[in-house]
This record gives structure tokens, sequence and C-alpha cells, in this order.
């Protein structure tokens, strides 16, 4: 579950939330994006629409569980892994949602998982199945845990524990230069130019960007430059949708339609008036 759509409709059926989110601590800002909990009580069954961030996830859920639909394969589970995907998912939500929840960078659980991550495309998956020997540990440390900072500091203690790769690789270090240089404007770049930016062929260069982030170059540069399009929109909501595209370098207004509904279902008129235009991507 990842918080890139915040649907109004939420609020409206919620009798009470609470939103936390925190940086990591220095030494895992390479692996860990931020920290977050939601505690939520509905009035009513609604769903909720998810659409890409280009990171990966680690959920925790105390108290009831959303029913997950669409291109995700999902386990029932206390704890679970959502891996990375290229188009959208709806959750069902109801009751009391108590959650806690860790935002990988992009390449981040390439550190710690046993499998390359393409394996794990439009997967959701226990985290015991990923983890036999630890998750039952972190999911009652993580129960136990009272404030929102001690479940940090344990998660944190567990994945110093599961980090694989004591020092990155040339390969790891490709991958993170490739990603920074994408950061600012994902739009101005060709897989050729990443390629040759990392001293990799393009085949060599695919086939290790989708071993550490689980989607290919081209799909990575799609879902971030729609995130990139939605920060524009976040900073400036009357800014027109012909100026959003030529600002976040699609080719054309069709160009970014087109984008949008692979992307999440609605074209980005639909998708504006529905849902909040916030980047969880680019977003501090």
């Amino acid at each position: 579950m990842q918080p890139a759509v915040i649907n109004f409709d939420l609020y409206k059926k919620c009798l009470q939330m609470l939103f936390q989110t925190s940086p990591p601590s220095t030494s895992l800002s390479g692996i860990i994006r931020k920290f977050w909990a939601m505690n939520a009580c509905t009035i009513q069954p609604h769903t909720q629409r998810i659409v890409p961030t280009g990171t990966t996830e680690i959920i925790f859920y105390l108290t009831d569980r959303p029913i997950l639909k669409g291109t995700y394969k999902g386990y029932e589970s206390t704890s679970c892994f959502h891996g990375p995907t290229d188009t959208y998912f709806d959750l069902e939500v109801q009751g009391n949602i108590n959650l806690f929840a860790i935002t990988l960078q992009p390449h981040g659980a390439f550190w710690f998982l046993p499998q390359p991550m393409h394996e794990l495309f439009r997967q959701n998956l226990p985290l015991r199945l990923l983890f036999p020997k630890t998750a039952l540990e972190w999911e009652e440390k993580i129960a136990q845990a009272e404030t929102f900072d001690e479940k940090i500091k344990v998660s944190e203690e567990m994945v110093f524990r599961l980090i694989s790769k004591e020092t990155a690789g040339f390969n790891e270090k490709r991958i993170a230069r490739t990603l920074q240089i994408i950061h600012p404007e994902p739009g101005k770049w060709y897989i050729d130019q990443l390629a040759s930016e990392a001293f990799l062929c393009r085949k060599q260069f695919e086939r290790v960007f989708n071993e550490q982030v689980g989607v290919t170059p081209k799909r990575f540069l799609r879902i971030i430059r729609f995130q990139r399009a939605l920060f524009e929109k976040q900073k400036n909501p009357e800014l027109p949708l012909a100026a959003l595209a030529y600002q976040c370098h699609f080719a054309d207004q069709s160009h970014m339609i087109r984008d949008f509904q692979l992307i999440t279902g609605l074209s980005p008129g639909e998708y504006f008036e529905n849902c909040e235009p916030i980047s969880d991507y680019y977003t501090p």
C-alpha cells in the first residue's frame, strides 16, 4: 500500500485518521526512503486506488487488513513486501486500519532480499516467505513497540541484520548513480544515454537495472515522469495539461494521456478531478 494517492472520499468516510512519517537514519538513507504509519477508522467500506511510485514497501498490518485487488498477486499476512509494479491496483478498505510501513529506495530492497527484484514484479508476498528466520521476530517486535519511534528503531536494527552486501559493487554504484541522474528531469533521458552514463552496453544496463530495481529502465522512466507530473501539478494546481505535458518532457499531450491511462487507469483530467496530485516520489 503506497500513499501515492489520497482520495478525499477517504476522509469523508473516516471517523479519525493519524498519519506519521519520518526519514531513516543517515546510514540507511541509501536503502530506506522513509518510514510511515497510518491509523484510520472507516465508517463504511470504500475503494482506494493506489498508483506506482517507483519504490517498494514493507508493511505491517496491526489491525484490520485492506483487501487487495487488481494485477498484484496477494496473500493474507500480518506483514508483507509490496514488490515493484508499473500499474495501479485497488484496495478495499473497511474497519480499523492500523499499519506501519517502510518505503524503500527504488533499488533498496536489492540490498537485503534473497532474489533478483524482477522476480518480485507485481507481487505482494508475506515477509515470512522471504525471511523465514527473521520475519516472525520482526512482526512480534513491531506489535510490541508502543510508539512510532520504537517501531523505526526495531526496523532499522532488523534491516541492518538482513543486509547481505556490506559494500557496494560496481553495478550497485552504477544503478545508484543512474537513479540520481534520472531524478531531476526523468523525461529528458533515453535508455542508450543512461547505459552510456553507466559504462555498460544497453543490453547489460537493462539486465542490471531490472535485477536491482525490478522494472525495466523504460518502465521506470515512465513511472517517474508520471510522478514528476504529479509533483508539478502539486506545486501549481492551475497548470494547464498542455503546459504540464511540455514541462515534464512528454512528446505531446496525447503521449501524457496514454501514460496516465497505463499507470492509473484514468486520463489526466479524470485523475486530477478525483485524486489529489501528490507525488510520493518527489515530495520530501
